[in-house]
């Protein structure tokens, strides 16, 4: 239950069901006084959230409080502090898992890349962690979101480029230079769903993203298509 909301229903009514005028026994509980009165009492009941967006409300209200943040913040700490193996991105991550590298050219238009769940794996556990074996992330994110759904993660990568070659798919490998790869601060929208990652997307920088790792180890810029 992503978000809640209150309605309300009619509550059980207690009365005394003995004959006028006789005492009720001890140990009997009195109805409340509303309820001796007549008076239809309503309880409170939390519902979820897609009741009010079902009736057209829209997104959370801002009078809500966020009650998936904490867990939010540990999927997000999970995701960049955690190891980089297989096994963990395909339990963190789900399964229509997608990232989108948004990129500007040398002349300045607008491109992006999109990764999927098995590519983005493949990248991170194939050619990023053999091939720098220190390879972090420091990242900084209070776990709260954005109007759409996002929240706000900056970035920063470094590694040392000790290991394997170091390849992306469809370039050549780069052989192990020994280069320290200490890139740009870059900006990162990630939605998390259902205790997962669901998206990520990578704000534009300048000397930040895979294709910036692949050249600060050593390769020539590719052309952005």
């Amino acid at each position: 239950m992503p978000f809640a909301a209150c309605t309300t229903t009619p509550a059980r009514v207690w009365t005394w069901g003995g004959p006028p005028g006789v005492a009720r026994r001890a140990g009997v509980a009195a109805a409340p006084a509303a309820a001796r009165s007549g008076t239809r009492q309503q309880a409170l009941v939390v519902r979820g959230f897609s009741v009010l967006k079902s009736l057209g409300m829209g997104s959370q209200p801002e009078w809500l409080p966020d009650f998936q943040l904490e867990a939010r913040r540990a999927v997000l700490h999970r995701f960049f502090n955690g190891p980089i193996d297989r096994e963990s991105y395909e339990d963190l991550f789900n399964d229509a898992f997608r990232m989108e590298e948004q990129l500007r050219g040398a002349d300045g238009s607008a491109h992006s890349r999109t990764w999927g769940k098995a590519d983005f794996i493949e990248c991170m556990c194939n050619g990023v962690a053999p091939a720098l074996p220190d390879f972090s992330w420091t990242a900084a994110t209070d776990g709260s979101v954005d109007k759409d759904g996002y929240a706000i993660v900056a970035v920063r990568a470094s590694g040392h480029h000790t290991g394997a070659p170091f390849q992306l798919p469809g370039l050549p490998a780069v052989p192990p230079s020994g280069r320290r790869a200490a890139l740009e601060d870059e900006m990162m929208k990630v939605r998390v769903e259902g205790g997962r990652i669901r998206e990520i997307v990578v704000l534009p920088s300048q000397g930040a993203g895979p294709l910036a790792l692949y050249q600060a180890v050593g390769a020539d810029a590719p052309a952005v298509e």
